[in-house]
């Protein structure tokens, strides 16, 4: 891992393995709305070259503000950690930035094992595609059978073409994966549910807008414990592991998680929930199965 460096101006280094992180992210929807055009969200702050430490609610980008900066970024395609349309987003976020007035932008450059999906995105997305890196094939009774998948896990090994075969096992969430139950197989899992109650995002937050709820819990694929099951999978030898979300594969194609950057010692696909009933027929058959991920 190389040291971080930090600029004090916008840096664009060359060569795999290397990424750019941009401070003060959290103000991107302030400076392409209240800042740009002078507004101030705090009397206290006004003119002394501070940022302002309350939230004008009427100062904030609006809904649909926020809408069309979420298209204008996703419009870079596959951001994965230290790609070209990672670097290219973070200088769109750089330029961004810089109409803040008071607002200084410094770089933190990184050195870092990349992962990325070797497949090329079709059509006018630039970048790599994660959904066509993943692919999940069944033999059953002699011949093949493609399953739909959300795509290739990040981190995950990357293999041949060939992939990595083993009769496919389903193991439920509330079992660990051992040695004995995965060593060689294909394992299917389902993701289970964490949800952190809404209450406690209330007592964390700056500021709560009206339309929090007061009960219940804020429940987000990004909250489960991704890296737990591919740690035990790769200790276990599986073959390979296919998790299951629970929402359609359709409806999560390209979806990238986890976050952590561990590498995995097992190759792993996503499929939907709606998979998830033929799968566990095919494993109670004694099916093989076979995990492609194509990523370098």
């Amino acid at each position: 891992m190389g040291s971080p460096r930090t600029r004090h101006r916008p840096i664009r280094p060359r060569g795999p393995g290397r990424v750019i992180a941009c401070s003060l992210v959290s103000l991107l929807v302030v400076a392409s709305s209240s800042f740009a055009d002078g507004a101030t969200t705090s009397p206290a702050t006004a003119g002394h070259g501070r940022c302002p430490t309350t939230v004008d609610v009427d100062a904030f980008a609006s809904p649909e503000e926020l809408r069309d900066l979420t298209a204008e970024f996703n419009r870079f395609g596959l951001r994965s950690p230290a790609s070209d349309q990672h670097e290219a987003s973070i200088d769109w976020l750089a330029r961004e930035l810089d109409r803040v007035r008071h607002l200084r932008i410094e770089w933190d450059e990184y050195e870092i094992d990349r992962w990325q999906p070797t497949t090329e995105a079709s059509g006018r997305t630039p970048g790599r595609d994660l959904a066509a890196a993943g692919v999940l094939t069944v033999v059953d009774n002699g011949s093949e059978q493609e399953i739909p998948v959300i795509g290739a896990v990040p981190f995950t090994l990357p293999t041949t073409e060939d992939g990595m075969s083993g009769p496919l096992t389903y193991i439920p969430a509330d079992q660990p994966i051992t040695e004995a139950n995965a060593a060689g197989r294909v394992v299917i899992r389902e993701l289970p549910h964490v949800a952190i109650p809404y209450p406690t995002l209330r007592s964390l937050g700056h500021h709560v807008t009206d339309d929090v709820p007061a009960e219940g819990a804020f429940d987000r694929p990004y909250a489960r414990a991704l890296d737990s099951v591919l740690i035990d999978a790769g200790k276990a030898h599986a073959a390979g592991v296919v998790m299951v979300w629970d929402a359609p594969t359709d409806q999560l194609r390209g979806y990238w998680d986890p976050h952590t950057g561990t590498r995995f010692h097992v190759p792993g696909v996503y499929v939907g929930i709606d998979q998830l009933a033929a799968l566990q027929e095919l494993a109670a058959a004694g099916t093989t199965g076979q995990v492609v991920v194509r990523a370098e």
